[in-house]
């Protein structure tokens, strides 16, 4: 058994949780809200909303009922702004992951809700000129909740040729890891441990962790009558992928 693909959100790749969590504190500071999240209150919120949206956990103390996109917007900007600066170095163990993965004939893709500005910024201050050589697809300000079979990850599993029973998606919160396996992909969360619940832990998983965790995945599955049936669904939504093969 091989796995074909890895699909990998920008959290994998990248440890932002210092500018990010600055970022929000501050999104909360300009519409003069008293709350400020540690990193714990926000591992929390990337896990259950995924990176881009976990500051809407904080919606119910904003001043209005339409915060919540203020909020992100504010939180996107700020975010931005942090990473022109500088970029964030690639996670030791994505970086052994991205090498295995290319001696072993791997394809590599990307899908995040992150926006195209803040994607490109972490990517071209790491990899340069070689991002179109290191990742078949990468797909940013996706929907999630799009129609599973018109979603990021089936739009993703099209172009590059692939079926989903032979790749696997990595972390990047619940809302992605239900879109991925809504898609036919395998998934595994971004915590193989309890580890990452600590403040500034990070990490990634290796390539022979992830094919152990690939057969065992496989074996569970076959006592299943109908795989598809555990696989939770996106709620429906608008596709707004964009693909750079």
């Amino acid at each position: 058994m091989c796995i074909e693909a890895i699909f990998l959100s920008s959290d994998v790749l990248f440890d932002t949780t210092l500018p990010h969590l600055a970022a929000c504190n501050g999104a909360f500071a300009s519409l003069g809200m008293a709350l400020r999240w540690d990193q714990a209150q926000l591992r929390l919120a990337v896990r259950a909303l995924g990176q881009r949206y976990a500051i809407t956990a904080a919606a119910l103390h904003a001043p209005s009922p339409d915060s919540a996109a203020t909020l992100v917007a504010r939180k996107d900007t700020l975010l931005l702004a942090a990473l022109g600066g500088g970029g964030v170095p690639l996670d030791a163990g994505a970086r052994q992951l991205l090498d295995d993965a290319a001696h072993a004939g791997c394809k590599l893709a990307i899908v995040t809700e992150q926006p195209a500005a803040i994607v490109a910024a972490l990517l071209g201050a790491c990899f340069g000129a070689d991002v179109n050589s290191t990742f078949c697809v990468v797909a940013s300000g996706v929907d999630l909740g799009a129609p599973s079979d018109n979603g990021a990850y089936a739009l993703a599993l099209r172009t590059m040729g692939l079926d989903g029973d032979n790749c696997l998606a990595i972390g990047g919160g619940a809302p992605a890891q239900q879109a991925a396996q809504a898609a036919g992909i395998w998934t595994v969360p971004f915590a193989l441990n309890e580890a990452d619940a600590q403040p500034g832990a990070h990490g990634c998983p290796q390539l022979p962790q992830l094919q152990l965790l690939m057969t065992g995945q496989r074996a569970e599955a076959a006592q299943q009558t109908s795989r598809s049936a555990r696989l939770p669904q996106p709620a429906p939504g608008k596709a707004r992928a964009v693909f750079t093969a």
